[in-house]
């Protein structure tokens, strides 16, 4: 394998993957907040753009956050219409929210 030594060309050679590779990998570090003893990760999301702090959660496959203050995202009701058009994927998320309210906390 060829190292190239310009940054440039570095930079052009991992940006292919984002168009033509099969996975993106984003790594975003995470901070101790001493208060909650929770590790928490800073994401900027939303419209207008604003910064979401997520907490880590080790033991499981999703993270969560609430869209509220969001134009272009907001939570979908599970007997509604684009519920349905999703094929009934929002009413996992749905009976997840009813029995974890706590896991969909935005700060």
């Amino acid at each position: 394998m060829v190292v190239p030594h310009s940054p440039f060309l570095l930079l052009l050679l991992s940006s292919l993957t984002l168009f033509h590779g099969e996975t993106f990998s984003l790594v975003i570090p995470p901070t101790k907040d001493f208060l909650t003893n929770q590790y928490l990760a800073t994401v900027f999301h939303g419209s207008p753009i604003k910064p979401i702090h997520l907490a880590v959660d080790l033991g499981g496959r999703f993270q969560w956050m609430t869209c509220g203050g969001s134009s272009s995202s907001c939570l979908i009701l599970g007997r509604s219409i684009q519920c349905g058009l999703s094929g009934g994927a929002c009413n996992v998320i749905a009976a997840l929210q009813e029995i974890w309210p706590l896991m969909l906390v935005g700060f």
